[in-house]
């Protein structure tokens, strides 16, 4: 019943009209970990928490204890309502490029300023991993979220460039498997086909 639901609200958004005063732009949430965790274990846990996974772009794991959610801004709201009824707390203040994400062992001898610069190669190819699943199944994304990771310093401009020349010309035409997405650019969430393959291990992935 309730995915049901999810999927009527998922069309209903398709006929909405786009207002130009909507806020616009991503937001990654962190919520706390204290064990081991799959994005499919993830996906379903919020998938019962009442979330639409649609709307939830990409799960990444910023810190030994910590995950991070991709959703559109318009979403924010919604999700923290949906936590804090769930008792569920965010981890405000998170900051994924802090060194003391850094859980590997083999990595702690370095200074803090070589442990911040591989907390941002680590955070550097969590965000292509983002942008390269978010080609896979929804390529008009690549380009606004890209944008929003640069807008961070967590990607520079010559590899976004690059990861847009890697999508093919027809992910462009399509705009995704959503036809309405044409004409709503970032302001409305379509369906997410995010990879659960991946999972975390006890080191930020």
């Amino acid at each position: 019943m309730f995915r049901l639901l999810s999927k009527l609200h998922t069309l209903l958004r398709a006929f909405q009209p786009v207002d130009p005063d909507a806020p616009r732009g991503f937001k990654y949430l962190y919520l706390n970990r204290n064990r081991k965790l799959t994005r499919s274990e993830i996906r379903r846990n919020l998938r019962l928490l009442g979330l639409d996974l649609s709307r939830v772009l990409d799960v990444c794991f910023p810190g030994p204890k910590a995950i991070g959610l991709l959703v559109h801004v318009q979403y924010v709201p919604e999700v923290i309502s949906l936590l804090a009824t769930a008792k569920v707390p965010l981890v405000d203040g998170f900051d994924p490029l802090d060194p003391v994400n850094l859980a590997d062992p083999e990595l702690q001898h370095l200074s803090m300023s070589a442990k911040a610069d591989k907390c941002a190669e680590l955070h550097y190819s969590r965000c292509c991993r983002a942008l390269s699943r978010l080609g896979a199944g929804r390529p008009h994304l690549v380009a606004p979220v890209g944008k929003y990771f640069s807008s961070h310093g967590w990607i520079d401009d010559d590899s976004l460039s690059q990861i847009l020349s890697e999508l093919p010309p027809s992910s462009f035409a399509s705009r995704g498997r959503d036809p309405g997405a044409a004409f709503r650019g970032d302001t409305v969430m379509s369906d997410a086909l995010v990879s659960d393959s991946a999972s975390a291990g006890s080191h930020s992935l």
